[in-house]
Parts: C-alpha cells; structure tokens; sequence
C-alpha cells in the first residue's frame, strides 16, 4: 500500500538517524479542553492494536500512538500533486512529505471526515434525520464524558450512551459506508501505521512557505 507522511523537519532528520520513526507519546501534550481528543487517538490505536499487534515491535519507548499518513485526497491518490498546503501548518517551516510502500497489513484506514466526530465526542448516526437526537446525546455527554470513560459514573444511562457512541465511531473503518450528511463523494482517507521504516521510503518532497504566500493563501 503506498502512504504519505507529513514529517517535520526534526522528525525527518530522526528518521534518516534512526532508521525508524515512531510516535513518542511523552511529547504528546493534551491541554485539559483537548482531552476529549486524547480519547478518540486511544479508541483509533485500540483499533490499529487488533488489526496490527504492536508486541512484535522493537520500539524505543513504549508505543502507544501511531503515525498518521495520507492515502487519498478529496478522491485523489496522487498526494504529490495536492495543493501544498495540505501539508504546511505554519509559514517559514519545512515539512517533507514522505511516501512509503507499507504491507497493506500494518495500515489501519478510516475516513477522515468521520473521524471529526471521533475528535468531538459526536455519534455518527446513520440518516440526517438523527441529527435532532445526535445533537440531543451530545448535549448529555457533555459534562459526563471523561466520568463514563473513566468509570467514575455508574449512571446505567450514560453507561449505554458511551457505549453506543464508541459503536457508531466503527463506521469510520467502513469505507463503503456514505452518508451525503457526514462524507463528501470524494472522500479523504486517512492510514495510521505504528512506524515508518526507512527501507520502506521510497520518495521524500520538502515543502515550504513565505510569510507572504501563507497569509495570501489562508487570507480568505
């Protein structure tokens, strides 16, 4: 399977040191307001950890987060020739957009719109008619969130909400599933892979901006 990875430069100059590049999880930093993201990059690994168990895995710390890559783009798998600011978060830095032929084994894909409401605690409901109840268990969840996930409220109630919240969060796996509410038809998909391996690098772009260029491209 062939993925593409946004690297910093610090991460690519670790990668071409290392050989291998893994997701150091005590650089992770997750302020109290985005704790509620921290919860979804767990329920994605448990998921990465079925698929592609990490106990084989020599890394240097322990592993708990993957990597994250690109496989397609608003319906285009030709990365390369996206706008690149898809790739570029701040001006005057330099990213290297990293393409890699991993075993289609060790990648977990999901769709990356769906997965925005993994971030933000949101059911993904199966028709647009639900969204007065998604909008209504929402409201619920959210002062009761990280007590449910934590097991500090044995409310039945709330216990059955999470758990239906986390089943409808599995359609993000389902790339057949469409719903003109949630996905666009030209869908973007995420990979998530709990390494890069150098040997599996087989081309590396370095993108940059101006100050000028970033401002006139995020002007609008």
């Amino acid at each position: 399977m062939i993925i593409h990875s946004v690297l910093t430069d610090v991460e690519y100059e670790v990668l071409k040191k290392d050989g291998k590049l893994f997701c150091d999880a005590s650089k992770t930093y997750y302020p109290n307001s985005d704790k509620i993201f921290k919860i979804a990059y767990d329920f994605m690994s448990s998921h990465l950890e079925k698929k592609f168990p990490k106990k084989n895995i020599n890394a240097p710390f322990e592993l708990k987060y993957p990597r994250w890559a690109w496989h397609t783009i608003n319906g285009n798998t030709d990365i390369k020739k996206m706008n690149k600011f898809h790739f570029i978060n701040n001006a005057k830095e330099t990213t290297y957009l990293v393409s890699i032929n991993i075993p289609d084994e060790q990648v977990l894909l999901s769709d990356f719109e769906l997965w925005h409401c993994c971030l933000n605690a949101f059911p993904i409901f199966d028709r647009k008619e639900d969204e007065e109840m998604e909008h209504f268990v929402y409201h619920i969840l959210k002062t009761q969130y990280f007590k449910i996930i934590k097991n500090e409220d044995d409310n039945i109630v709330y216990s059955f909400l999470c758990k239906k919240i986390f089943q409808s969060w599995e359609k993000i796996f389902d790339l057949s599933f469409y719903d003109e509410y949630y996905v666009s038809k030209e869908r973007t998909i995420q990979a998530v892979f709990w390494y890069i391996d150098i040997k599996q690098v087989f081309d590396v772009n370095m993108y940059s901006c101006t100050q000028n260029e970033y401002d006139e491209y995020f002007r609008y």
